[in-house]
């Protein structure tokens, strides 16, 4: 059993985390602190995920599973994923694993203490993906930032890479606020999408970093091996407004394209580009097809895709220009 337990507030679910000692879970910190609740008993209504994460050598994949993939995942290495109609396996060989037993609404993570990273950054985010999933809720990989006026959400998505982070604080220059560069989630009702933001530090690349000079007080002059350093949500607190575990309605969705021209544009993009964007980056698939569980996200992106507007951002060299061009989108939409 573990020596340290933790509670941790999803807004519609809770996780109890247990783990071999209190050292381990302050690693979690940075991205996990506005989630950490006092004790079991303010978990009221909601239903608890259990994750036990322990310090032993990696599960072995069952004979009996369906191997779903063998793939190379970018900055942790070999990975196999295998499936029963119940349980779910990510396995890095020799290093961490995860089996998630979705029947029960718990999961088990297993780390050679060498590991343990591997295991709190890709491991345990599957785990949180597949709670969030149960809860009624859904996780997108997708910036969120509160409007101007405090009156709800918007979303930006684009594959790693494209620049969600760099558009995000740009967008905070411009009287938005920040709840995720990076992950979001959400829930559909009949009428519309509600979201708030995952709570972590921002990651910023070097090249973001030499587009926004702004941000020179913030940074040393140590890069990390790709090139990225943390940017806290305690630091840019004083700056700007940081929402944590808010839900608020979604009032418009923004396809990040980049773009070599100087001008920045917004225009509505149709429901099935839209559609393939979105599933193609929040939607795990093997040769097999839709992995267990991930059904139920497709649907839930479609559905979003119904009741939400949808546009293409083409954001150019001038970053100045993204803030009027989201906001004259805004008006249009009422």
């Amino acid at each position: 059993m573990s020596d340290y337990t933790a509670y941790l507030d999803f807004v519609e679910s809770h996780v109890r985390l247990n783990m071999p000692d209190n050292q381990l879970f302050e690693r979690l910190q940075s991205m996990i602190a506005p989630l950490t609740i006092e004790a079991s008993s303010s978990t009221g209504k909601y239903p608890v995920y259990e994750i036990d994460l322990r310090y032993k050598n990696p599960h072995r994949l069952p004979e009996t599973a369906d191997q779903i993939t063998e793939t190379e995942l970018a900055f942790a290495g070999y990975c196999k994923m295998a499936a029963t109609e119940s349980h779910l396996w990510q396995v890095f060989p020799d290093r961490a694993s995860l089996k998630i037993e979705r029947d029960k609404g718990r999961a088990e993570i297993f780390a050679k203490e060498a590991h343990v990273s591997l295991a709190l950054e890709t491991c345990l985010m599957l785990a949180l993906e597949d709670m969030i999933d149960l809860s009624g809720q859904f996780i997108l990989h997708a910036a969120s930032l509160r409007v101007p006026n405090g009156k709800g959400n918007i979303l930006i998505y684009a594959p790693s890479g494209v620049g969600k982070t760099t558009t995000t604080l740009s967008l905070l220059r411009e009287g938005f606020g920040l709840c995720s560069d990076d992950g979001t989630i959400l829930k559909n009702h009949d009428n519309g999408t509600t979201g708030w933001g995952l709570p972590r530090d921002m990651k910023v690349h070097k090249k973001t970093f030499e587009m926004l000079p702004w941000l020179t007080p913030y940074f040393t002059e140590q890069w990390n091996e790709e090139g990225e350093q943390r940017l806290t949500r305690n630091t840019i607190s004083d700056l700007f407004p940081i929402f944590d575990k808010d839900p608020q309605p979604i009032l418009c969705v923004f396809a990040l394209k980049r773009s070599k021209r100087n001008q920045c544009a917004a225009m509505p993009l149709p429901p099935i580009e839209a559609a393939i964007g979105l599933t193609a980056d929040n939607v795990r698939v093997s040769q097999h097809g839709l992995l267990p569980g991930q059904n139920r996200r497709f649907d839930a992106l479609l559905s979003m895709i119904s009741t939400v507007p949808v546009y293409q951002l083409e954001v150019g060299t001038d970053l100045r220009a993204i803030g009027p061009v989201i906001k004259n989108v805004l008006e249009e939409i009422g």
